[in-house]
C-alpha cells in the first residue's frame, strides 16, 4: 500500500487587513482541491482568518505573515506564522475570543509564542473520524496545545 500523496502550499500575507479577503479565497481553492467538504472549509477558513488577524493586530510587525498549508493521511494542517512580538494590547473589548473560536473550529490548536514571532497551527481531518454509538468519545478530547503536546498530522 502507497502512503497517501501530501499536498502543500504557502504565501505570504501583508499586514494589512485588506488583505485578508484574498487569503481567505486562497486558502479556500486550497482546501476545494485537496477534498475538503464545504462545511469544512467554512470551518478552516474562520479559524484561519482568525489566526492571521490576530497576527496582523498583535504582532506589532510590518513583515508579511506567512501561510504554510499541508495535507496528509486526511488531514489538513494550517499554519500561521508572523515575525513579530506578541501585544497583548486590547483596545477592544470585544477582542480576546480568538482563540477560543479557532478551537472550537479545529481538532487540533496549537500556539507557541517565541522571541522571533508567534506560529499558530490548526489542523483538522479532512473526513470526521468514526467513533461507535455510546462510546463516550467527545470532541474535545482529541485537543491538542492546551496540555502542551505537539499536533500530529501533516508533516
Amino acid at each position: 500500500m502507497q502512503p497517501a500523496p501530501v499536498s502543500r502550499d504557502g504565501f505570504d500575507v501583508p499586514p494589512d487587513p485588506t488583505e485578508l479577503a484574498s487569503a481567505r479565497r486562497r486558502l479556500s481553492s486550497w482546501l476545494a482541491a485537496v477534498g475538503a467538504a464545504p462545511a469544512l472549509i467554512t470551518d478552516l477558513v474562520v479559524a484561519a482568518n482568525e489566526a492571521l488577524t490576530n497576527a496582523i493586530d498583535h504582532s506589532g510587525t510590518r513583515r508579511p505573515v506567512r501561510v504554510e498549508l499541508a495535507s496528509a493521511e486526511g488531514a489538513v494542517r494550517i499554519t500561521v506564522r508572523d515575525f513579530g512580538r506578541w501585544s497583548h494590547e486590547m483596545s477592544n473589548p470585544d477582542n480576546g475570543r480568538g482563540l477560543l473560536l479557532m478551537d472550537a473550529l479545529v481538532e487540533q490548536l496549537e500556539v507557541i509564542r517565541s522571541d522571533t514571532g508567534t506560529t499558530v497551527r490548526l489542523v483538522r481531518r479532512l473526513v470526521p473520524r468514526r467513533t461507535p454509538p455510546g462510546s463516550g468519545t467527545v470532541r474535545g478530547a482529541t485537543r491538542a496545545g492546551r496540555g502542551g503536546r505537539a499536533a500530529p498530522g501533516p508533516a
